[in-house]
């Protein structure tokens, strides 16, 4: 039932106007999570019309320096988060640690790592999966 409804909604847009009167489209992806294969996340991600947040992300310019050094160091006995292939592989589990699903939340909280991701970077993993995993 959750897969069906997710799966509706990943095609669904939503128009609507801002609090500046300026329309935008709002779209509502479904991605697998990895915590079970009937379970999905939903990502909603809002193109502003305006031309802020209409490029697509890509490993290399976006989803790469949200990573630290401290971050790969500390990942490296799993996977390499410095790696396009093993975070695109591992998407789904870094999507759910990085909101605090599945395990404690990821990065940890000093001294151990640097703290959990603001709102907007975890927003910006949820729209490079949304838009293909682009390298």
């Amino acid at each position: 039932m959750i897969g069906a409804i997710c799966a509706r909604m990943r095609l669904s847009s939503i128009r609507h106007l801002s609090d500046e009167d300026t329309a935008v489209d709002t779209k509502v992806w479904a991605i697998p999570s990895s915590n079970c294969a009937d379970h999905f996340v939903v990502a909603e991600w809002t193109q502003y019309l305006r031309g802020a947040m209409t490029k697509t992300t890509s490993f290399q310019a976006d989803i790469r320096p949200l990573f630290t050094e401290r971050d790969i160091q500390g990942m490296s006995k799993a996977f390499n988060l410095g790696s396009y292939d093993d975070v695109k592989k591992h998407a789904g589990a870094n999507y759910d640690r990085i909101r605090g699903i599945g395990g404690a939340v990821m990065p940890p909280p000093p001294p151990r790592g640097e703290g959990p991701w603001q709102q907007s970077r975890i927003e910006l993993f949820a729209k490079w999966m949304a838009d293909g995993f682009q390298p």
